[in-house]
């Protein structure tokens, strides 16, 4: 956008009172990139590159759902150390407290059960989106599919269990307490 030759430039020589204002909405990328190079550029950089990558969850589709919770579980361990470096060298408040904030519930129980919950839920449910998203689809093979979703989703319900011990696995290996808080 700057430059001899850029947009900003050919503006300015057609109408030479137009002045170039900064995008306040962009203003979010300049103060991210610290953060994202923190997450991406932190120990252990070779291992790191063919790990997942942290994504915003669409509140519509489905896949990136299932991309992002999946994403998280993979970098969790990532997104603490992140969210503490974060915490303790920022000089903004603000920031200071949400990633506090954030810290916290992360590092529960109940959130480590939940996302584990939710990533075997969406799994099922994305083999099925991809599919029913395809061309060549017809309708016995989606209600096949729909079926299959319906049964491994009953399945889960029938092993919480299962879900409940894979999640106090994760907290063990990630030093999270597994007790759950009791509440009034």
């Amino acid at each position: 956008m700057s430059g001899i030759y850029s947009v900003q430039k050919r503006i300015q020589d057609i109408v030479p009172n137009a002045h170039f204002v900064h995008c306040w909405a962009h203003n979010l990328n300049y103060s991210s990139a610290p953060r994202w190079a923190l997450l991406a550029l932190g120990e252990e950089n070779i291992l790191k590159v063919h790990k997942a990558v942290l994504k915003k969850v669409c509140a519509t589709c489905w896949e990136a759902r299932y991309k992002a919770i999946f994403a998280l579980k993979e970098r969790f361990n990532d997104a603490l150390i992140t969210l503490t470096k974060i915490t303790l060298t920022t000089t903004n408040g603000d920031e200071r407290n949400v990633s506090k904030s954030i810290r916290s519930k992360l590092d529960s129980v109940e959130f480590i059960l939940l996302l584990c919950l939710w990533e075997r839920v969406l799994r099922s449910m994305q083999r099925v989106s991809k599919v029913l998203q395809s061309v060549d689809i017809n309708i016995q093979t989606s209600c096949g599919l729909l079926k299959q979703a319906i049964g491994s989703l009953s399945e889960l319900r029938q092993n919480y269990n299962d879900i409940v011990n894979i999640a106090n696995d994760l907290c063990s290996k990630w030093g999270i307490s597994s007790k759950f808080p009791s509440k009034r």
